[in-house]
């Protein structure tokens, strides 16, 4: 490995030490589950995610910690799944899974059953994993929860089925919230994303600025989330892959464009190497986060779009910041008709003028989404895109996760077969 590659290593090596500590604090993981896991088919259904979560990190399938909350903090998610691998050795998942294997399988009333046995970190991948599990994809509506599949794995009430997922909704959903602003204090008072300090960006994901539903559940403004985000990752040198699916003005599915960045303290840049970039002082496959979206576009083919997508990959946080100017800083919460859903507008000149400038960027809005409209973000392995480079269509078509009104703004059809 290069100095170049061991500096790297280093420092993704310690991006998740304090926010693993945070969000461990503030999961209080254990207790959840000890008040939920009562009857013995809670305890299999609990069992059971349990372990394929442990076999999934260990096979370095991280997309299936995808979890969908009722907040827009898929990046939030993303980055907590990050921090939750990179804190957890092989040894701890293979000992966590022999200890579990005699329990899962003679033991059919769960007695013994100890959830001090499992680390703090699969305690917490079990419920994105559940999360993930539960979630579907709508061609009229987009991502939306079903709780009945939860049935499937075991034989559970319909209401054990709905509690678990909405308090799990709930708890990663303000877990991410809080991150935010930590993430940006913990980060050097110097650092910057998109062309402002870290902090102008952060003093609006600060907890007196969350939004809160009638159940609990707090929210963050989205676009200064992300930028908070960005920096995180970019300070930590963290990898993040960018998957633009290419797609005809008549509905079709013509191609994808693959993109792999490395943070570098200012923004991030284009790796070409994906093999020389892999990480191999780290024990388990090396987390990654991709920004998955598309093109609508009949001039494009895969490599013209690759062209246009470069000339972003160095100053990406600019990228998505034009994505998020079109985008909701807060949701419409459907079981709260009062929350408030209007944005924070910011009154200094500088954040104005980057908003402005920010506008007036082409092929990024739902009436003009020919360069890259952005549509999910999750979580996935560096061992997964490279699978995907050669296999394609194996990580998530992001045209599925967009809502049918974007296409009608665009003046596009929505193949619905995809």
């Amino acid at each position: 490995m290069s100095q170049t590659a061991e500096d790297t290593a280093l420092k993704q090596s310690s991006l998740s030490f304090e926010s693993l500590k945070r969000i461990l604090a503030g999961a209080n993981i254990c207790e959840f589950w000890e008040q939920r896991l009562v009857s013995s088919e809670s305890k299999l259904f609990f069992m059971e995610c349990c372990l394929k979560s442990i076999d999934s990190v260990l096979n370095g399938i991280y997309t299936v910690f995808d979890a969908h909350t009722t907040s827009n903090c898929c990046h939030g998610i993303s980055l907590i799944v990050q921090n939750l691998i990179h804190g957890i050795t092989t040894s701890e998942l293979k000992l966590c899974k022999n200890n579990l294997d005699p329990i899962f399988n003679q033991n059919p009333n769960y007695q013994n059953f100890d959830l001090k046995i499992i680390p703090e970190q699969i305690l917490l991948l079990t419920g994105l994993y559940i999360l993930a599990y539960v979630s579907e994809i709508s061609p009229q509506m987009g991502r939306r929860t079903n709780p009945k599949k939860i049935k499937i794995i075991a034989n559970v009430g319909t209401k054990f089925s709905e509690n678990i997922t909405k308090d799990l909704q709930k708890l990663f959903s303000n877990l991410a919230a809080f991150e935010y602003f930590k993430k940006a204090e913990e980060l050097p008072d110097t650092q910057r994303i998109s062309g402002l300090p870290v902090l102008d960006w952060g003093k609006f994901v600060h907890p007196k600025n969350l939004r809160s539903s009638t159940r609990g559940i707090k929210y963050a403004p989205c676009i200064f989330s992300m930028q908070v985000s960005l920096a995180y990752l970019s300070h930590y040198r963290g990898k993040i892959a960018i998957i633009n699916d290419l797609m005809s003005s008549q509905g079709e599915f013509r191609d994808r464009s693959i993109l792999l960045l490395e943070g570098n303290d200012e923004d991030f840049s284009l790796i070409t190497n994906w093999e020389e970039s892999i990480n191999h002082s780290s024990e388990l496959p090396e987390p990654i986060i991709v920004f998955g979206g598309c093109a609508i576009s009949d001039k494009h083919d895969e490599a013209s779009l690759k062209i246009e997508m470069n000339k972003w990959a160095n100053q990406f946080s600019s990228l998505i910041l034009a994505c998020d100017i079109h985008y909701p800083q807060f949701p419409k919460v459907t079981d709260d008709p009062n929350f408030n859903s209007a944005p924070h507008m910011p009154t200094d000149d500088s954040m104005q003028t980057k908003f402005k400038q920010s506008s007036t960027i082409r092929g990024v809005s739902p009436q003009d989404p020919s360069l890259f409209f952005l549509t999910h973000i999750y979580p996935a392995s560096l061992q997964e895109l490279i699978y995907e480079v050669k296999a394609k269509k194996h990580l998530p078509i992001s045209l599925a996760y967009t809502p049918s009104h974007v296409f009608q703004t665009s003046g596009v059809k929505k193949n619905t077969s995809i």
